[in-house]
């Protein structure tokens, strides 16, 4: 362990920083993922954008890379993130699961298990839209 690195001690704090050097994949299981809440062991190290890494377990390297797929406007992220599912020994379906609730315009909507949207239907003359998603999975 590093002077610079600091460790999370407790599952439901934010954090664990490590200098930026590369941690060897025994190490990384000795630390706890640094998401709040999360009292995993690591298996990988994200890169912060103002150097260093944080280290997290494989169901948050797999929603954090989902959620990166989602940025760039991948049109189906979901096949990807089940080969690496597979490749990492976790449950697809228990990521699914686990997905954290959040705001977000109807518009924007990206289904995990089919990579589709919303269909969009207008309800009477001026009474709005009705958005509508049916795929395989729901």
């Amino acid at each position: 362990m590093s002077d610079m690195e600091i460790l999370k001690r407790n599952p439901e704090e934010f954090g664990g920083f490590q200098e930026d050097r590369i941690i060897e994949p025994g190490q990384l299981a000795l630390r706890m993922c640094c998401a709040r809440g999360c009292s995993m062991p690591s298996i990988v190290q994200l890169a912060v954008p103002t150097g260093g890494f944080r280290v997290v377990c494989g169901r948050h390297a797999v929603l954090s890379h989902m959620m990166v797929l989602g940025i760039l406007g991948d049109t189906s992220p979901v096949a990807e993130i089940k080969t690496i599912c597979e490749a990492i020994g976790l449950d697809f379906n228990a990521i699914l699961k686990s997905e954290p609730v959040h705001p977000t315009l109807p518009e924007n909507f990206t289904c995990l298990r089919c990579g589709g949207g919303y269909l969009v239907e207008t309800i009477g003359m001026f009474k709005g839209k009705r958005f509508i998603h049916n795929c395989e999975g729901s």
